[in-house]
């Protein structure tokens, strides 16, 4: 989603990584029937299109959002972002298609595969070229892949630990080796890898922003902040200039490889705009939409829903975001296994989609609607059910004496400001003395991932893909939890690592399904992690004056399809 980062978190508005990963091994599983691995072998070359009745090309789309870009580097990217410049400024091996599945996009055909799935040999579109008229080779992409484990990124890309699957990876990520001998270019068009397990969700992770791929002969010779505010890609648009703080503006890309895209000839994205007048702008015209919906006032979108008029501009898309409150472990104070059992028994949830307008639904496990895993036992029940006066009887029992526990909240998202005078009321009526830290994105992600200076905060994990080991990686492994680590939770249950590890040995189904509910029940039960709601996935554009709509899922619009009527 024009997530949140990331993840990120992930092109994602939502809490994305900004730093780096400790070490995690993916293990894949082969999957015969694996409807991935079908996507990876499947003949569309791109995403869906737009009906063949109306592409004009030529004008300017206007888009809008409250928070300015940070770079436009896809291997530091994240956040609005991460979701600007996917399929804009850059293109990869897979680009995703309005069903969140991988198509081959740079990739001329599908992949070769061998060795029981650990070898993947990829051919190239030949004559694809840069913005700035240079070829793109394997090379590239090669290059590409490598600034994304690279120990020598300031900062270390979130991503790293994503890509740490390749034969030789590990090693190069802890400054022990050169090169990824499990990155190979055979030729200027064929690229091969060589993983250490087999991992059907490989087409996934080269669909995603950090693995677009960028120009070594530019960004070799260039300072990382260079090519942050001066980005060259081989996507179908191309950066004409950004006004930090005000907006940016990309252009059609004349060395573009697709013929006719993108019908676009200018998209102006504007910055820093307030929630308060966000839909205001998009029905007098001055925005053609807005791509992350979630951000508006939930009273302005009851108003466009309600109003024939405009009703057509609320685009509803499928949840991908999961906000739960993270109780930091690490926390002298919430180190108390009670302590933490009497806030999540003191959470009303209903009461907090109230306060947040209704545009989200309760949430009562790690696990969104769309996995595989998620556990229907828990779809309307928690772990720790509301009951406000067991939860004072716990607090009593915890040893608690009234000490000041700082719950962070993060300024510029709505839903988060929302609910905090909610969560804050709830656990003063339990007898907690909480006050509310308002801090800004980077200082947010600094914060939490360090073991002191909060002992709770909101955090709105956008998926990358539907799957649990998603979730796992980042928030629930013992390599996240230490000082530094991802998870602001910092609790380590090195039996929940254990049951992702089975997981992860076998092909993925019911029993493995039944190994990652098991370990998302240990970390529930923990009240480490305590789930409150999922946001209702929406966008808003002027549909009548926009054709082409197509959106990811995880990474917001995709721009090169659309075209104004």
């Amino acid at each position: 989603m024009l997530h949140a980062v990331s993840r990120h978190s992930k092109g994602r508005l939502m809490s994305h990584p900004l730093r780096s990963r400790a070490p995690l091994r993916l293990a894949g599983a082969l999957c015969a029937t694996s409807a991935l691995l079908a996507a990876s072998l499947g003949a569309a070359a791109a995403p869906n299109r737009h009906a063949a009745a109306g592409p004009v090309s030529g004008g300017t789309l206007r888009v809008g959002y409250t928070e300015d870009y940070v770079t436009f580097d896809p291997a530091e990217a994240s956040g609005i972002d991460e979701g600007t410049l996917y399929a804009t400024l850059y293109s990869g091996l897979y680009q995703y298609d309005k069903n969140n599945q991988p198509q081959l996009d740079l990739a001329a055909a599908p992949p070769t595969i061998t060795d029981n799935a650990k070898v993947w040999t990829f051919k190239i579109r030949k004559g694809v070229k840069f913005s700035n008229g240079m070829e793109l080779t394997a090379n590239d992409l090669k290059y590409s892949m490598l600034r994304v484990l690279s120990p020598k990124l300031v900062p270390i890309s979130y991503a790293q630990q994503n890509d740490n699957i390749f034969v030789g990876s590990d090693a190069y990520i802890k400054g022990k080796a050169s090169d990824v001998p499990g990155i190979q270019v055979l030729d200027p068009y064929t690229i091969r890898f060589k993983l250490t397990d087999p991992l059907p969700l490989l087409p996934n992770i080269l669909g995603k922003a950090y693995n677009m791929v960028v120009p070594q002969a530019v960004v070799s010779k260039e300072s990382q902040q260079q090519f942050a505010d001066n980005p060259i890609g081989s996507g179908p648009f191309t950066l004409q200039s950004w006004q930090k703080g005000v907006q940016a503006v990309f252009i059609k890309n004349p060395q573009y490889y697709r013929a006719g895209q993108p019908y676009l000839d200018k998209i102006i994205f504007s910055l820093n705009i307030s929630t308060s007048v966000l839909a205001l702008k998009v029905q007098h015209g001055d925005l053609d939409g807005f791509a992350a919906g979630f951000e508006v006032a939930p009273a302005d979108l009851r108003q466009m829903s309600s109003d024939p008029k405009y009703a057509s501009y609320i685009v509803h898309n499928s949840p991908n975001v999961a906000i739960w409150l993270d109780l930091n472990a690490a926390d002298p104070v919430m180190k108390s296994p009670a302590l933490r059992e009497a806030i999540a028994m003191a959470i009303d949830r209903t009461r907090l989609v109230q306060l947040d307008g209704g545009s989200a639904d309760p949430l009562y496990q790690l696990y969104l609607p769309s996995y595989p895993q998620f556990d229907p036992t828990l779809a309307n029940k928690a772990v720790y059910p509301y009951a406000p006066q067991n939860a004072i009887s716990l607090v009593k029992q915890s040893g608690y004496k009234g000490q000041p526990l700082i719950y962070m909240d993060r300024s510029g998202v709505p839903y988060f400001q929302a609910i905090a005078p909610g969560i804050q009321q709830q656990l003063q009526q339990i007898g907690l003395n909480v006050t509310i830290d308002t801090v800004g994105r980077l200082p947010y992600h600094v914060v939490r991932e360090q073991l002191t200076g909060h002992a709770m905060d909101p955090f709105d994990w956008g998926i990358s893909y539907s799957d649990a080991l998603d979730t796992y990686e980042l928030n629930m492994s013992c390599t996240q939890a230490g000082d530094g680590g991802f998870s602001g939770s910092h609790y380590c249950d090195p039996k929940v690592d254990a049951l992702a590890a089975q997981a992860m040995a076998l092909p993925q189904g019911p029993a493995q399904n039944a190994l990652w509910r098991q370990a998302q029940l240990r970390v529930l039960r923990s009240a480490t992690k305590i789930p409150l709601m999922y946001p209702h996935n929406t966008d808003i554009f002027n549909t009548g004056k926009v054709g082409g709509f197509v959106y990811v899922p995880t990474e917001g619009p995709l721009y090169q399809y659309m075209w104004l009527k």
